[in-house]
């Protein structure tokens, strides 16, 4: 007997540099350690994906073609002249970037004719698509929620302005619909599950995986400690509040740390002007969008990142394969990764961030022990194998 077939659908790139395709690129890893399923195809905006080894290698790495950067060249700037504090603009930018790519996913996907046994949403609006066009559909179907406590704490960042015209409502009327039809909601963490007001038989929660590295050199102590922020330079991620908290450091704590933003987004030129400002250029390196973040932070100490909203970051649980020291807000599932002697909440506040690097550095949190601690929580929650078996027990008992 063959292995049951699932496909995703998604309402978004696979290149966009972004959370949820990092998720879709471990999911389509786990084909490796699943036994009675297998994803056979990712439905998207910009086509129908055979699930090889070159699809999975080129989620989340964004195409070096003149015609991409073109596109999103133009994309960037129109989203500097449509203001998303505007409500007009707001409502035709979620239109362009959430709606009209959910129709098109779904429109390929009901045209294609392809065989499936279950469909993986990756997004609400393209099961809801989804499920207008075909009401109460045989095919098994689960959700995943890639969100905090607050579903919607994302967009309210992203575009202010829909929530000031009751627009959560018709988005929570939205998810309520998806919710009875679909036969499974996932969360990627158990504050989120615990916290969810869909019915306990209908939701679980999964928590994301990743490989692990055969290599990992866990040093003992550097002279220079060296923190990182693995994450879109866009206001969202908080690395402007690093910077402004490495200035308040006394001398002799700032020529002991060096801080590496890892990223890119629209905030890139501001984080260069107080950089420039507060002459931290010799404390601060602006990396772009990299494509080997295991490499990176193999040479890193910290991970800090200051967010505002998160479900559960990949970008944590690379740092802790590579035995990093954690510092994140009290987000999603962040406090899920977070445990004695490996890891810290820390706040917003600027001088708060500030007093807790300054404890790091002079209290030498960093160390061996410390690593170690990082490594083994890693390998025991967090690893593909175990993000595989626990989806295809989900999958397989609906």
């Amino acid at each position: 007997m063959g292995k049951k077939v699932v496909s995703i659908l998604y309402n978004a790139d696979l290149n966009q540099v972004q959370g949820i395709n990092f998720v879709n690129k471990a999911l389509l890893e786990c084909n490796a350690y699943f036994g009675k399923i297998t994803i056979s195809k990712i439905f998207c905006p910009s086509g129908v994906f055979n699930v090889t080894s070159d699809t999975v290698s080129s989620i989340g790495k964004r195409p070096v073609s003149l015609g991409y950067k073109a596109y999103r060249f133009f994309r960037t700037v129109l989203r500097k002249i449509l203001s998303s504090d505007l409500y007009l603009f707001a409502c035709l930018k979620f239109y362009l970037s959430y709606t009209k790519p959910a129709k098109k996913t779904v429109k390929l996907f009901l045209r294609s004719q392809e065989y499936t046994d279950y469909i993986l949403f990756q997004d609400a609006l393209s099961a809801y698509f989804f499920f207008k066009k075909k009401g109460n559909s045989l095919i098994k179907s689960i959700i995943v929620l890639h969100c905090g406590t607050d579903m919607f704490g994302q967009l309210k960042e992203y575009f202010p302005a829909l929530f000031r015209r009751d627009q959560e409502q018709k988005l929570n009327n939205i998810y309520n619909y998806v919710f009875e039809k679909v036969n499974k909601v996932i969360y990627i963490s158990e504050n989120a599950y615990v916290h969810s007001s869909v019915p306990q038989s209908k939701r679980t929660f999964i928590y994301n995986g990743i490989h692990d590295v055969s290599k990992n050199s866990l040093l003992e102590k550097r002279d220079v400690v060296n923190f990182v922020c693995v994450g879109s330079i866009t206001g969202h991620k908080g690395q402007e509040l690093v910077v402004e908290a490495i200035n308040l450091l006394p001398q002799n704590i700032k020529s002991k740390i060096h801080f590496y933003a890892v990223g890119d987004g629209n905030k890139v030129s501001y984080l260069e002007k107080i950089i420039s400002r507060y002459k931290l250029e010799h404390i601060v390196t602006l990396t772009g969008v990299r494509n080997d973040i295991e490499f990176i932070l193999q040479n890193m100490d910290v991970f800090i990142m200051p967010s505002i909203s998160e479900g559960l970051p990949v970008s944590v649980l690379e740092a802790l394969r590579a035995g990093l020291y954690i510092m994140v807000t009290d987000t999603g599932g962040n406090k899920e990764l977070i445990g004695d002697g490996f890891g810290e909440i820390i706040t917003r506040e600027v001088s708060l961030i500030s007093s807790r690097i300054q404890n790091v550095i002079s209290h030498n949190v960093v160390c061996l022990r410390q690593k170690e601690l990082s490594r083994r929580f890693f390998i025991n929650g967090f690893t593909i194998q175990k993000m595989a078996l626990s989806y295809e027990k989900c999958i397989l008992s609906l």
